[in-house]
């Protein structure tokens, strides 16, 4: 049930619907090309650690932000953000090597 007292609650729980349909099958299908040919599609690598990185963040944003004062959602919502921050370092090692040689 969608709670009264905020009013954009639906819309946001909409959005973050859609982005995780959106960025889990565009991720799984970018692995499957990625590791059927790993030296043509090497950059493939870049950019699954980049969107995985922004599903993390921002999962990691919206429980902190609706967690209501609850200590273990907001708890939750910090470790999805630190490991978002973990693999947004390695979508920038990654671009470096890739881009860098």
């Amino acid at each position: 049930m969608v709670s009264m007292k905020k009013p954009n609650s639906a819309r946001s729980i909409v959005f973050m619907d859609g982005l995780h349909l959106i960025l889990g099958i565009t991720i799984v299908i970018m692995s499957i090309v990625c590791f059927m040919n790993p030296e043509e599609y090497e950059i493939l690598f870049t950019m699954i650690f980049l969107l995985a990185s922004v599903l993390n963040l921002s999962n990691g944003v919206y429980k902190i932000k609706n967690a209501d004062n609850k200590r273990s959602l907001k708890l939750s919502g910090a470790l999805e953000f630190l490991f978002g921050m973990v693999l947004f370092i390695l979508a920038i090692i990654s671009a470096v090597y890739f881009f860098g040689r």
